[in-house]
């Protein structure tokens, strides 16, 4: 008989020499403001650099207390890359980079972030890095940010970034060269939930690109395809199990670009807003009587909650509207001139009459808070049919002098009085990330209808792996490292052949 289980599993954390940081050129600010480039867009933001009061001696500040929209970075080396190399460094690698800074006025401290690239294009970013506030955020504290310098970039850009309606001082922007080693043997903490034994479908497929997602797939009808938990990054995980008797199911599995980083913010929508609980932090919710726009945990495809788009009309109406929208720029944001987005989002369609329509837009903001470019759309689309439907739109630039951008959804109902005229539709992980995605490949798989392991309903951003044994002692691999998502997730073998006992490991991000 095959068993499942569950234990608990000792830390171990990783052992780390300490090593003094290197502080990039002028990076403790004893020289004032030199070789750091001032850049600001639409909001009110000034930069000083005091001589004494840093820590020590000088330091920068960058002011936004106004608190008004807009953003304010410096980037180093007078705006230019410095290469990879010159620094000692090496793509592929990661590395800590630190910042001190203490709040000056205001509730929010600054953060960080590197522009990479390769030949002096643009070649991707880690997106805004903004760290948990240690204390009260009043006294000098120094700031860790972890990143990997992406394999095939030669240089970055060094952006630390301003502390939204705050005034913060920043000192001692520095790295520690010494590359960060994952251990051999990562740390384990006991199981999250209970995982299940199961029987079902072994579903397997060959990798042919590292440096590609893999998302495996199932259809009932070959037409609507619906994703089998998680996806897997890179070569290491190349089988999964789906669970239960599927007679009739056909899979796939999809070879894609993975995302880059994301430019919205809450597009999970896990936090609501503070003022107004029934709609999500840094978006706006514009509905009427009787119409919604909600964050709802009635339902998601990740995390705990998603937004519920809903029309109605009544027996004497008039056709009516919902609206809800994100303006980057007025939470903190922006865009990078030139760069290329790829936008996308989940979608569950609950009702759709016939004069019902859904769609979105995207338009392009330049400093001064006034379109530019083109902007993209209003595009339909339709949800899945009680399954969380992916769409996407790849290759958007933003255009010359784009600062910030708009992202809409909209749903309405025709002129016909009648309150079957309706619609409703769920929206979840709504993204606007750097990088083009190419289209996705179609792998060919195998599927063993005789599979036997373990299931586990998995959490959004958490690290996993899964495991089997013959004896409790040795384990071996089912799977690489990957990342949950809120869906259910087996592995398993072909059954036969002895008993076999199976787990599934919850692998801390930091180690500790």
């Amino acid at each position: 008989m095959r068993h499942t289980k569950s234990s608990l599993f000792l830390s171990i954390p990783l052992l780390t020499l300490p090593c003094l940081a290197d502080i990039f050129p002028n990076g403790d600010f004893e020289n004032a403001g030199t070789s750091w480039e001032e850049v600001s867009g639409t909001g009110t933001f000034s930069f000083s650099y005091p001589t004494t009061g840093g820590n020590d001696g000088g330091f920068g500040i960058i002011d936004h207390s106004a608190a008004d929209a807009g953003f304010g970075i410096w980037v180093g080396n007078d705006g230019q890359p410095f290469t990879v190399a010159s620094l000692g460094l090496e793509a592929g690698s990661t590395y800590d980079f630190t910042q001190d800074m203490r709040i000056l006025d205001g509730p929010n401290i600054g953060g960080f972030k590197l522009d990479f690239t390769n030949g002096g294009e643009n070649a991707g970013s880690t997106g805004d890095l903004r760290p948990s506030l240690i204390g009260n955020g009043s006294t000098w504290e120094t700031y860790s940010f972890r990143i990997t310098i992406p394999t095939g970039v030669d240089g970055f850009k060094v952006v630390p970034l301003w502390g939204v309606d705050s005034s913060v001082g920043f000192d001692n922007i520095s790295f520690d060269p010494t590359p960060i080693l994952p251990p051999v043997d990562p740390p384990v903490v006991e199981l999250s939930k209970e995982p299940q034994f199961a029987t079902g479908t072994l579903v397997s497929w060959v990798p042919t690109n590292p440096e590609k997602v893999h998302q495996p797939q199932s259809s009932q009808d070959g037409t609507t395809w619906t994703d089998l938990g998680p996806a897997f990054l890179g070569t290491e995980t190349t089988t999964i199990l789906d669970p239960g008797p599927m007679p009739g199911r056909t899979y796939r599995v999809q070879e894609k670009d993975p995302a880059g980083p994301q430019s919205l913010f809450n597009g999970d929508f896990e936090i609501a807003d503070f003022e107004n609980p029934n709609c999500p932090e840094s978006w706006i919710c514009i509905d009427g009587p009787g119409q919604t726009v909600a964050r709802t945990e009635d339902d998601s495809f990740s995390g705990v909650a998603s937004v519920r788009l809903a029309v109605q009309n009544g027996p004497a109406s008039s056709p009516n509207t919902v609206v809800f929208q994100q303006n980057l720029g007025s939470v903190g944001g922006f865009v990078t001139p030139g760069e290329s987005y790829t936008f996308s989002f989940r979608a569950k369609q609950i009702e759709n009459s016939t004069t019902y329509s859904q769609g979105y837009k995207i338009v392009w903001f330049d400093a001064g808070n006034a379109p530019t470019g083109t902007e993209v759309g209003p595009t339909g689309f339709t949800g899945g049919d009680s399954t969380w439907a992916e769409i996407s739109a790849s290759n958007l630039v933003a255009p010359a002098g784009a600062a910030s951008v708009l992202v809409e959804f909209f749903a309405n109902t025709g002129a016909v009085p009648s309150v079957d005229e309706k619609g409703e539709v769920l929206l979840d992980d709504i993204r606007l990330a750097v990088g083009s995605a190419t289209q996705p490949t179609d792998l060919a798989t195998t599927t063993v209808p005789g599979g036997v392991g373990v299931t586990l309903l998995t959490k959004s951003g958490v690290t996993y792996k899964a495991q089997q044994s013959e004896n409790l002692f040795t384990f071996d691999d089912l799977t690489g490292t990957f990342t949950g998502n809120g869906q259910m997730f087996g592995a398993g073998i072909p059954d036969g052949g002895p008993s076999h006992f199976f787990r599934i490991l919850e692998i801390p991000e930091d180690g500790n």
